[in-house]
């Protein structure tokens, strides 16, 4: 194919966020380094006349969470480095939290959970909600081997909890800062939590039967999402979170809700 051929059709790709693309020094120039933006595409042919699909999408700054618990190893880092210090539980309660763009916690029992405004939900008939983030495992430095049990919550309820293979780097992050150290963790894996009315999925894989209606995503005031490590996890290794500009991904946290009116 003509690589201009080629430069269009990635061209209409990252337009629709179906990929991303990075320039990087290369050896002769400049190289362009192309990845894929989503995991799972679900294609809808049936056409919904007496209906119309609308959508409410939320980019989260990764430091605006509501509540959190954490023991070291944890930390906030931004681009300029890491924010009050290192392995410091109490930075997690400082103003500067809101500029994070990479934040991670490794005891058993550490979360951080996000609210969101649900007050467009009310009397909707609602199809479908996603959570979308880069995250991997968290140990000292980086260790590609080392497994974590990382579960997610809806609104209080468990959706599922992936087995994620390790800390990740050995490489600089497409989109980390160049003063980010190599021994720190750079990047890490894009998943994306789906609950609809036919279940949950985990990328493209059904993990369980529950359904958006059991997720009450209308009541109260907000919504509530959480990101953790179980009490009772077997592998309690931690968990990195990556915002728009640290990573392989330029997104942070993502939640997109789906209705028919």
């Amino acid at each position: 194919m003509p690589l201009s051929t080629l430069s269009a059709h990635i061209k209409l790709l990252e337009d629709a966020s179906l990929a991303f693309v990075v320039q990087n020094s290369a050896t002769r120039g400049r190289e362009k380094l192309v990845s894929r933006g989503i995991n799972h595409v679900n294609i809808d042919l049936e056409p919904h006349i007496e209906s119309q699909n609308k959508s409410a999408a939320f980019s989260i700054p990764l430091g605006s969470y509501t509540d959190c618990r954490v023991e070291a190893s944890c930390g906030l880092a931004d681009e300029n480095g890491i924010v009050i210090n290192d392995d410091t539980p109490s930075a997690f309660y400082a103003p500067e939290r809101v500029h994070a763009q990479l934040l991670w916690f490794s005891a058993a029992g550490s979360f951080v959970e996000y609210r969101l405004p649900n007050h467009m939900l009310r009397d909707k008939d609602l199809t479908g909600i996603m959570l979308s983030c880069e995250l991997c495992s968290e140990c000292p430095n980086f260790n590609v081997d080392w497994r974590s049990d990382i579960t997610f919550w809806i609104n209080g309820t468990e959706i599922c909890t992936y087995d994620c293979p390790g800390d990740m780097g050995g490489r600089q992050g497409k989109l980390s800062p160049q003063n980010w150290s190599l021994l720190a963790t750079q990047f890490g894996f894009l998943k994306n939590i789906i609950v609809d009315r036919e279940g949950a999925y985990l990328d493209q894989y059904r993990v369980s039967a529950l359904k958006i209606s059991q997720l009450d995503l209308a009541s109260g005031d907000f919504i509530r999402i959480k990101i953790g490590i179980k009490d009772s996890a077997k592998h309690a290794g931690g968990v990195n979170l990556f915002g728009e500009k640290f990573g392989d991904f330029p997104q942070g946290l993502m939640i997109k809700i789906d209705w028919q009116d």
